[in-house]
Order: C-alpha cells, then structure tokens, then sequence
C-alpha cells in the first residue's frame, strides 16, 4: 500500500488503514518531532474545547439523518481550528456527503498539518491521531456527549491518542474500537520510545510502552468509576 501510494499518488488506496507490516521504519523521532506531535495533539484538543464551547457538546462523526456516518470528527473539528488553512479547508467539504464522495475524496489531499504524521512522511491523507470507540469509550456513533457527561473526570479520560495505525483521516469509523475485556491493541506508532495521549482537558500526557494494560483502559473509560494511580502509565524519565 505504502508503494502504491508513493509511487501512483492514487486516493483510491485510501480506504483502508496502513498495514503495520508494510510500513517502512523511519529514522528515531528527533526532539523537534516529538514536539510537534505535542503541538498537533494540543491544537485537536484546543479545536474540540472551541467546539464544545459552541454547542455544549464534545465532537463526534457527522452523520446523515438516518444515522449513517459520513465523515469523521476530524473534519467537524475543522472550523474550531486555530489555523486558517483548516477553516478554509471546511468550508469545501459537503457535509451531507460520505468521505469518499465525488466533492470530498479529493480533500483527503489537503489534510491539514495538526492531523499530520510527524515521522511517517510518506502518508499524504492518513493521521494517526485517534481515539478509542465503544463499549464506555469516549467515541461512540450517535452518542452526543458534553463534559458533564464524562463522570469519571476529563483530566483522567483519554480524548485522542497516537494509535498503532494510521487510518484515512476524514474517513468516519476509524477509531480504535474498544473492549475492556480484550488486549489493547498496538498504540503510538508514529513516535518511537515513548508515545502521546491527550486527555479531555487538553492536557497531552507522556506514556510509556510496557503501560500496565488494566490502568489504561481504566483511563479510556469515560464513567467506570475506577480508581487508578496514573504515574504507572508514565514513563521513568
């Protein structure tokens, strides 16, 4: 897919996430990468505080009046930007339409930066910024939720987090799905060593790769109730 991308440029290869074993490795992210994947994640997190604060509640996908999921939060997002090329870049987008209509497929294109991969340069349209679905994740189709509804805190409640694969980014149904009684799956690809999440209350918090797995998913919940010391998802240094 990777080769098929670079080599013919085609969108139509975006319809599935990357696959892990075909990815080329990049070179170990430099501190300037590792602050710009902060920056990115704090820039959603700003765009989804803009966003809550204009309808009182949280973004989800942008559905049709049947339910159906046309597009992903990501793009709802966009007119809460804190850059102008987002803002701009909604306004093109027929938001009664599915992802991969003839007016928005060939935005994938313009993904803005803060969607960015900071390390997998080659991936023009994919993101690796998501966040975890179903099952008292924060994402859930048709679920409209504001702060108030987060009862288990939203400094202690994952927003959007570095995910294992990256995924098309204006593509609705595209976050990781979420089973407290399953292993997680592989997270933060794009940054080697330690890797990012950002909380509800745009904090953007280190984690470190061996995390204890019962305490993250404690901290993906977003009404559990559970009581979890977080300095074990932290990393030593």
């Amino acid at each position: 897919l990777f080769a098929t991308l670079i080599a013919c440029g085609s969108l139509a290869a975006l319809a599935a996430p990357v696959p892990k074993d075909k990815a080329v490795e990049p070179p170990p992210a430099t501190d300037k990468q590792r602050e710009q994947a902060v920056n990115n994640l704090k820039k959603i997190m700003l765009a989804m505080h803009n966003y809550q604060s204009a309808f009182q509640v949280l973004p989800h996908d942008i559905v049709d009046k049947d339910g159906k999921a046309l597009l992903s939060w990501r793009v709802a997002l966009l007119a809460f930007a804190d850059e102008d090329a987002a803002t701009v870049l909604h306004k093109k987008f027929a938001l009664d339409e599915p992802w991969d209509s003839k007016t928005n497929k060939p935005l994938i294109a313009e993904m803005p930066k803060m969607y960015a991969p900071v390390r997998f340069k080659d991936l023009d349209g994919f993101t690796f910024y998501r966040g975890f679905s179903g099952n008292g994740a924060f994402f859930e189709l048709g679920k409209k939720r504001g702060f108030a509804s987060i009862s288990d805190g939203i400094s202690n409640t994952v927003g959007v987090i570095e995910a294992g694969e990256a995924v098309v980014w204006s593509k609705p149904n595209t976050d990781i799905p979420f089973d407290p009684n399953k292993p997680l799956p592989a997270l933060g690809k794009d940054i080697d060593g330690v890797f990012h999440a950002a909380t509800l209350d745009g904090a953007v918090h280190r984690i470190r790769r061996d995390f204890d797995a019962d305490t993250m998913k404690a901290f993906i919940t977003i009404a559990g109730g559970e009581v979890f010391d977080f300095d074990s998802l932290k990393p030593e240094k």
